[in-house]
């Protein structure tokens, strides 16, 4: 039998893995934990604690407040854990480069919770966009809305804030459809409509500049109504209200409404038609990719370096917001 990566998760604010993540991996242990476990898993009180047990080989990080998160990633690679982090991993470059750095030094993985591009309606347009089906790409177009809720943290400390922790989704819709970066961002945010007294911004708007010279632009908030996507008893509410529509030259193709609608449309054609759905794409599940590369050396789908673009380019989107001035992203990997 083969080897499984043995798991410790910390905490539940986000979407920390379930108890049986995939085939090569368990949960063998847990801290601050709000929900129930099996006997089989040890319960620490704290990271540190958990941190002592030899037996783990993983961390996964949901921490409780998100801006404390970074830390605690480098204090699991200093204890010989390898890491996946919840989103954001972290709040600005300079503590992203921290934690790469301590990977490196200490012979340890990291990752960022990461799935958007690894939709497969993403993976289909990334097909297309690739064998240069629709032309040129000139522009891009990408929305992420959640519904507002109660439970939402007015303190941007405990998750993020919604360019944060938002608006990766939308940076991997692009990024992950197209192979393009994103080089220079101009932003705007507002508070507007929220029902608290904090300071979370409600909704976010973005004007992007492309590595290949087109154009896109990003939407965020925390306006998706709840029953989204309900027409009748049958349909379900669509959380999330995925959206990403790419131009070329020679087309367009889109997924819209949460992927429920997903749509080519080529030059010569009469009519659009349903967009083609390669029957090779990889799975979704980014911790299956995740296990097999500690195991195997399993190339993961994504490479790193272009993982971590994805993260630069989500904190550029946040301090675009705050400068009047367009935000240049900076990539480790380019001079």
């Amino acid at each position: 039998m083969s080897k499984l990566i043995r798991i410790g998760l910390y905490g539940t604010n986000g979407h920390q893995l379930p108890l049986k993540p995939c085939a090569r991996a368990e949960v063998v242990a847990v801290a601050d934990y709000a929900r129930p476990v099996t006997d089989e898993i040890r319960v620490y009180e704290s990271l540190e604690a958990m941190l002592q047990d030899d037996e783990i080989d993983l961390i996964s990080l949901c921490s409780a407040r998100r801006i404390e998160q970074a830390a605690q990633a480098i204090r699991c690679l200093e204890a010989g854990k390898h890491v996946l982090a919840e989103k954001p991993c972290a709040f600005d470059v300079a503590t992203l480069e921290r934690i790469l750095e301590t990977a490196q030094h200490v012979g340890r993985e990291f990752r960022e919770m990461a799935a958007t591009e690894l939709t497969p309606q993403v993976q289909a347009i990334r097909r297309l966009v690739d064998r240069g089906a629709l032309g040129e790409i000139v522009h891009v177009q990408a929305h992420k809305s959640y519904p507002w809720h109660a439970r939402r943290p007015q303190e941007i400390a405990v998750d993020g804030g919604l360019v944060r922790q938002v608006g990766i989704h939308a940076v991997r819709l692009i990024h992950g459809g197209t192979g393009l970066r994103i080089t220079a961002i101009r932003g705007l945010s507002t508070g507007l409509g929220n029902p608290g007294t904090g300071g979370i911004q409600m909704a976010a708007a973005f004007a992007l500049e492309l590595e290949n010279g087109g154009v896109g632009s990003i939407n965020l908030n925390y306006l998706n109504p709840p029953n989204f996507g309900r027409r009748n008893d049958a349909d379900r509410p669509i959380w999330g209200n995925d959206q990403l529509r790419v131009f070329g030259t020679q087309g367009m193709v889109e997924t819209v409404d949460g992927y429920t609608r997903s749509t080519l449309y080529l030059a010569g054609q009469e009519m659009g038609i349903d967009l083609p759905m390669p029957a090779d794409l990889v799975s979704p599940v980014y911790i299956e990719h995740y296990v097999n590369y500690l195991l195997d050396g399993t190339p993961m789908p994504t490479p790193f370096v272009e993982e971590m673009a994805m993260t630069r380019a989500t904190l550029a989107l946040h301090e675009a917001t705050l400068s009047d001035q367009p935000v240049k992203v900076s990539y480790a990997d380019r001079t």
